[in-house]
């Protein structure tokens, strides 16, 4: 099966611009970038609050690196469901990151607060297309 999920572009520099998705985090509303450079769907650790009442993060055994740090402590947390228009994926887990330097920077540029990235694990997973023309992501489940 086929899932068409819509995105759209925000303008963060002159010329570059991010993927903004919704999402749903255990039905409750999120705002992620695409990000086809991680490796890991990424939610912030300081905002898990809003989407899981009782969080009870693992501490990742694996460093977790980005552009322009040296290795981040991350969690590792099995969120109960994650859905974006028809497709849904229950019990998966996100690596969970302090985000606040993203948001700072968003903040600053007047874009709102994203809740999380997701990663190379989805893209690789379920066949991921990125159309920019149509401005939609596409994921292949078996069902």
């Amino acid at each position: 099966m086929l899932h068409k999920i819509p995105f759209q572009f925000i303008y963060a520099e002159k010329d570059g611009c991010h993927i903004l998705i919704d999402v749903n985090i255990n039905n409750i509303p999120a705002k992620f970038i695409i990000d086809t450079g991680a490796s890991n769907t990424v939610m912030d650790i300081g905002g898990i609050g809003k989407f899981v009442s009782e969080p009870e993060p693992e501490l990742n055994e694996m460093k977790s690196t980005g552009v322009g740090t040296d290795s981040l402590t991350s969690h590792i947390l099995t969120i109960e469901l994650l859905s974006m228009a028809t497709f849904s994926k229950p019990q998966y887990r996100v690596v969970l990151l302090d985000l606040s330097h993203v948001n700072n920077v968003f903040q600053q540029l007047n874009l709102e607060p994203i809740d999380g990235i997701l990663g190379g694990d989805l893209f690789l997973k379920y066949k991921a297309k990125i159309d920019y023309k149509y401005k939609t992501l596409t994921f292949r489940t078996r069902n």
